[in-house]
């Protein structure tokens, strides 16, 4: 689990341990974002490619964003309600379920049925889930 948010167009980054889940997931969106400017850059102004990319999600750091240095801090939820399991919500609860120091309880609502056709969103969610709710 890595703070920072290492992509390369060039070659793979590895990650540190550390106890913030989000560094992953934002190399990813980064990814995703060089291949949607890739995909339709004949209808997009200024649509360059990221180079390498390290960015510190905890300090908004581009100096020493790969600093594995630990973070000791917990943080309670309470009772919290997180609605809506598309794409962003099973993202957020994939990184809260690897957030170390983190308590409550969380409860989770979405109203779509996973199918075939919107797969793709639940991160969490393989082809054994499809069905009716």
């Amino acid at each position: 689990m890595s703070r920072s948010a290492t992509a390369s167009p060039i070659a793979p980054f590895s990650t540190s341990a550390n106890c913030l889940a989000y560094g992953a997931g934002a190399a990813s969106c980064f990814a995703a974002a060089n291949v949607f400017r890739t995909v339709f850059a004949s209808q997009l102004t200024g649509a360059e490619l990221d180079e390498n990319i390290d960015l510190c999600l905890y300090t908004y750091n581009k100096s020493n964003a790969g600093d594995s240095s630990p973070l000791d801090f917990s943080v309670d939820l309470g009772e919290t309600h997180l609605v809506g399991l598309g794409a962003m919500g099973h993202s957020s609860l994939w990184a809260l379920a690897r957030q170390s120091g983190l308590s409550g309880r969380l409860h989770v609502v979405d109203h779509e049925a996973i199918e075939l056709s919107n797969l793709q969103r639940y991160v969490l969610a393989g082809q054994a889930e499809v069905g009716p709710l």
